[in-house]
């Protein structure tokens, strides 16, 4: 049995790109929560580049071995199937091609969504619903399947975290140093329709980088 050629993209690139924007996200995090501003930009490169990279493997080819035997990434599932799923060299649809779609295109609106909701941008809990929406599925088809993958453990609970995680409460962690725009944003999260709350805190941005 050989051993199936490795993709450059899947196999190399984003495996280390998926590393590289973890640990963007995590300094950029760490950053903003010290009230350094360079930090917002740290944490969004990081998120975006981690949300991309998930969405692309979403699409990786299935590695062929032989003919007919199939193998699929290791970080896809943890434990081997019993039930519910083909017979070994076969191609289940649900488990073995549907599923890992879910996870990755999942993963990356629940990052997407994770990164909306530390940025205080509207919109988040809709893209947090989502991606939590799609881990829990996939973590009940892998367990009718007796399988488990961890990836898609982790993101359900950050996204599911996050969802019951006050605005109100990161606007206070994140902008400490300046009472008068914490103000203001809790008067926009209170009053999301009201343009009048994003130009006077915009404003108020824009005044306090020239005071600088």
């Amino acid at each position: 049995m050989t051993e199936p050629k490795k993709i450059f993209l899947y196999d190399m690139l984003l495996p280390k790109l998926e590393v590289f924007a973890l640990v963007l996200a995590a300094l950029g995090l760490a950053l903003k929560l010290s009230l350094i501003i360079i930090g917002n930009t740290l944490l969004v490169i990081g998120l975006v580049t981690l949300s991309t990279v998930y969405f692309l493997r979403a699409f990786a080819p299935l590695k062929r071995i032989g003919v007919d035997e199939v193998n699929f990434p290791e970080q896809y599932f943890d434990k081997p199937t019993n039930k519910f799923s083909a017979t070994s060299g076969e191609i289940s649809f649900f488990s073995d091609t549907l599923l890992p779609k879910i996870i990755w295109l999942g993963g990356a609106t629940a990052v997407i969504g994770i990164l909306f909701k530390l940025m205080i941008w509207p919109g988040a809990n809709n893209q947090l619903f989502a991606g939590f929406g799609s881990e829990l599925i996939v973590i009940t088809g892998l367990a009718l399947n007796q399988r488990v993958n961890f990836r898609s453990i982790l993101l359900g609970a950050l996204s599911g975290i996050m969802l019951f995680v006050n605005p109100k409460y990161l606007v206070q962690q994140f902008h400490r140093d300046d009472p008068v725009l914490v103000e203001k944003m809790f008067y926009q999260i209170d009053h999301p329709r009201d343009s009048a709350a994003g130009s006077a805190i915009r404003q108020h941005i824009n005044q306090a980088k020239h005071r600088r």
